[in-house]
C-alpha cells in the first residue's frame, strides 16, 4: 500500500511543479508583450482634469470638452498597459 501512496503522491508534486514552471512563463511572455488599448471607445477621445487630480473621461467626438478638463498635449494620449 505504501509503494502505491508514494507513487501518487510524487505525481501530484510534479504536476504542481510542472503548473508553477507554466505559471512563470506565461507570466514571462505576457509582462513582454504589453498590449496598448484605447482608454476610450471609438468615437470619443479622453481629456484629463485641469487640476492635480487624476481625472480623466471620455467625450464623444464634436461635443465641447467638460469645464474643467483640457485635452491631452499630442503623442500623451494614454493608454491602458
Amino acid at each position: 500500500m505504501t509503494g502505491i501512496m508514494t507513487f501518487f503522491r510524487a505525481g501530484f508534486f510534479r504536476t504542481i511543479g510542472v503548473s508553477v514552471v507554466l505559471a512563470a512563463g506565461l507570466t514571462a511572455v505576457s509582462a513582454c508583450n504589453p498590449i496598448d488599448e484605447k482608454v476610450c471607445s471609438s468615437g470619443s477621445y479622453p481629456v484629463k482634469d485641469k487640476g492635480d487630480g487624476p481625472g480623466q473621461t471620455c467625450v464623444k467626438s464634436g461635443d465641447p470638452i467638460p469645464s474643467g478638463y483640457t485635452t491631452y498635449a499630442p503623442g500623451q494620449t494614454p493608454t491602458t498597459p
